[in-house]
């Protein structure tokens, strides 16, 4: 099985991880940051001292026409930047002028050995005329290499993993204390969606703050009024199947019983009263087949283009015959248009309509027939009325199994005519809608 881990849990070390990321940039930005700080402190220092220096001696040069230690020593005595060492030479690297600090601690110690290597990175000073007339080499001791930087450096290193470490530890308490009511709704959402799975439906769902939480509450309320709805309906729709299967096998079961027993003669008259008792049957088991198949998951059509006006005309004439029994006639004018459809699914979805119109409308009447279609030759609407008026409480129930009016319940059929045009339609991505006030209109969307 495979492990899982709770949302809490799952939050909260992506809290962490976050944490550690950002404190992890932020370190190495800061790291980084302070040494290119300080790499750009030192170079801006250089290039200040180097400047003063060549200005200083080009300064004696002017005065005296000549370089002596003396007069640099005077004039190199209160440089802005103090040197580790300064080292002055003639154009014949004669040395004459050479300093070095003495007071020294251990870091500007290393920062003299360091400046000692540098010896060979000799700089000229050029004279007005662009003639050299010294060279120079210096060392600048860095930023942390003087005891007070360097002390600043550390402390403040000191206070910003302080720092760090104490919101880390903050922002996991307040992460913590913020996931305890994560949980505890989270855990009250499994068990009302667990006892929702054990059949309770009374199942009350607190609604939350979190807007997340709060659909999740709402989703699960609409589902639990779902779930109640279908198993009423499967319940009464159980009852009803028992009943209309129980009518025609009870009729056979007595009629088998009284040929049994000498009672009832076996005839044609009773031969023909069995076949069509089984017809019933059959009817009823084939509709229930069927609609048990286009509800299933992952049903889906296979379309072809049909002749609306075709399966019209055929359907029409076989109910032509009942219709004129009952006084009534069908207004149609045929107009050749197509439809991508399943011809069979849509021809039973046309019998059972034309066929209740006929089976419970009004007589005499006319039932209206009209196809509408659009610039391109397809089908977009078709609608079939009769005279008659479906109950206005019935309404909403038409299209639910076995919905048949109490009044119609000894009439043919196995009740499940409509819910299979529902399916039908649904199956197609159509749309259908009934009216019933002075007449009854179904109305076909295909659009």
């Amino acid at each position: 099985m495979r492990r899982t881990i709770s949302l809490s849990k799952l939050n909260f070390l992506l809290v962490l991880l976050s944490l550690l990321v950002f404190t992890s940039l932020l370190s190495l930005m800061l790291f980084f940051g302070l040494d290119a700080t300080q790499d750009a402190w030192y170079s801006q220092q250089t290039t200040s001292l180097q400047r003063q220096i060549e200005e200083r001696v080009l300064e004696v040069y002017r005065q005296e026409g000549t370089l002596s230690e003396g007069s640099l020593s005077v004039a190199l005595e209160d440089l802005l930047q103090q040197p580790t060492y300064l080292i002055i030479s003639d154009t014949g690297r004669k040395t004459l002028y050479s300093y070095h600090k003495t007071d020294r601690s251990v870091g500007r110690a290393r920062g003299f050995q360091f400046g000692q290597l540098e010896n060979q990175k000799v700089l000229p000073i050029t004279g007005e005329d662009g003639q050299t007339i010294a060279y120079y080499s210096m060392h600048l001791p860095t930023f942390s290499e003087v005891e007070a930087n360097a002390m600043l450096v550390s402390a403040a290193k000191n206070v910003l993993i302080w720092a760090l470490l104490i919101s880390l530890l903050v922002a996991v308490l307040l992460a913590f204390l913020f996931f305890i009511p994560l949980k505890k709704r989270s855990r009250e959402l499994t068990e009302g969606l667990s006892s929702m799975a054990n059949r309770q439906r009374d199942v009350v769902l607190k609604q939350s703050m979190v807007s997340e939480f709060a659909d999740i509450s709402e989703a699960a309320k609409k589902l639990q009024e779902n779930l109640l709805h279908e198993e009423r309906l499967r319940s009464q729709w159980a009852a009803d199947i028992a009943h209309d299967l129980r009518s025609p096998v009870t009729v056979l079961k007595g009629q088998l019983e009284g040929v049994a027993d000498g009672v009832l003669k076996l005839d044609e008259h009773r031969i023909a009263l069995f076949l069509a008792e089984t017809e019933k049957l059959t009817y009823m088991i084939n509709d229930l087949s069927l609609l048990t198949h286009l509800e299933s998951p992952g049903y889906a059509v296979h379309t072809e283009p049909v002749r609306v006006d075709e399966v019209l005309k055929n359907l029409l004439s076989r109910f032509e015959v009942q219709a004129k029994q009952k006084g009534m006639e069908f207004s149609y004018t045929a107009i050749p248009l197509l439809l991508p459809a399943d011809l069979n699914l849509f021809t039973r979805l046309l019998d059972n309509l034309i066929s209740n119109a006929v089976r419970y409308g009004n007589a005499p009447s006319s039932i209206g027939i009209l196809v509408v279609g659009d610039s391109a030759g397809n089908a977009v609407q078709l609608s079939i009325e009769n005279e008659g008026v479906i109950e206005e409480a019935f309404l909403p129930r038409l299209f639910d199994r076995l919905s048949r009016a109490e009044a119609s319940r000894t009439s043919e059929g196995s009740g499940l005519g409509l819910s299979i045009v529902k399916a039908i339609v649904e199956a197609h991505g159509w749309n259908i809608a009934v009216t019933s006030k002075k007449k009854t209109k179904f109305t076909l969307y295909f659009t």
